[in-house]
C-alpha cells in the first residue's frame, strides 16, 4: 500500500464488477467503529448457546437439520459489518446495473457513471451496513 493519497483513491475507486465491494467493506468498518475485543469465555458461551438452540429447534421442528448453519462466527460490530457488506448484493447489484446500464449510449455522462457507479453503490451499501451495525447489535444479552 502506498502513502500517496491519489494512488489510494484510485485503488479504492477501481472495481471489476457492478459494485465496489472493497470500498463498501472499508466504509462499513469505518462507520461501525473501532474493533472491540471479544473475551474468549464469551465466545465459548455464545457457541454453546447456539448449539443448544439448534438442538432444541431440531427436536421441536420438522425442519431439515442438515439446513443448519455450518459454522458459528462470533464477531463485534466491526467484524459483523465486514462480513455483511456483500450480504446485500441482491439489493445493490440491480441498482448498479441500472446506474451504469450502457456507457456507450449515454455520452460523457454515461461514461462517467460507468466509472463512478460501482463506487457510488459501494459507498451507499457500506454506509448502510455500518449504520445497521450500530442499531442491529445491542450491547446487552436481554434475549438470552
Amino acid at each position: 500500500m502506498t502513502d500517496n493519497v491519489f494512488d489510494r483513491l484510485r485503488d479504492l475507486f477501481e472495481s471489476s464488477g457492478p459494485v465496489n465491494w472493497r470500498l463498501a467493506r472499508e466504509i462499513a468498518e469505518s462507520v461501525a467503529g473501532e474493533a472491540e475485543p471479544i473475551e474468549p469465555w464469551v465466545a465459548e458461551e455464545y457457541e454453546e448457546l447456539t448449539m443448544t438452540a439448534m438442538l432444541r429447534i431440531a427436536a421441536a421442528s420438522p425442519l431439515d437439520p442438515s439446513a443448519a448453519p455450518g459454522r458459528i462466527l462470533i464477531v463485534d460490530r466491526r467484524g459483523w459489518a465486514a462480513e455483511m457488506a456483500e450480504g446485500y448484493a441482491y439489493l445493490a447489484e440491480p441498482l448498479a446495473g441500472r446506474m451504469g446500464a450502457d456507457p456507450t449510449t449515454g455520452g460523457p455522462m454515461g461514461q462517467m457513471m460507468a466509472g463512478l457507479g460501482p463506487a457510488m453503490v459501494g459507498m451507499q451499501m457500506g454506509s448502510m451496513v455500518g449504520s445497521m451495525s450500530q442499531r442491529a447489535l445491542a450491547r446487552f444479552d436481554a434475549g438470552l
